[in-house]
């Protein structure tokens, strides 16, 4: 695995954008995704500007993402629908195994 390239497409709320087909192929009317950490993704994402004010890279470093609201806006329901994604899931995994075990999973099943 090429750590920091891996590591860079880990999103801060948890999926892996390597994964994602936004970020491989594209996704229509809003072109290639460039991957969380480069800015892709929703523009004003509350959880990545909360992350990034807190020094955090990803969520699973917080006390609170479990309880946290700002996983509960209409982009991250439907990220939840169209990835069948489960950040929180992934954030305690994260939290259990580590970034780099947790990169080298979602590699192995696909999934962001």
């Amino acid at each position: 695995m090429e750590k920091g390239v891996s590591v860079n497409l880990l999103s801060y709320c948890g999926l892996y954008c390597g994964n994602c087909s936004g970020y491989k192929r594209g996704m229509p009317l809003m072109g290639k995704c460039a991957g969380c950490r480069a800015g892709g993704g929703p523009p004003e994402c509350a959880i990545r500007e909360c992350c990034k004010a807190k020094g955090h890279h990803t969520c699973a470093a917080c006390d609170t993402f479990d309880e946290c609201s700002l996983f509960d806006g209409f982009i991250h329901k439907v990220a939840r629908v169209i990835f069948g994604s489960d950040k929180r899931g992934n954030l305690r995994k994260i939290g259990e195994i580590g970034a780099d075990a947790f990169i080298e999973d979602r590699i192995q099943c696909g999934r962001p």
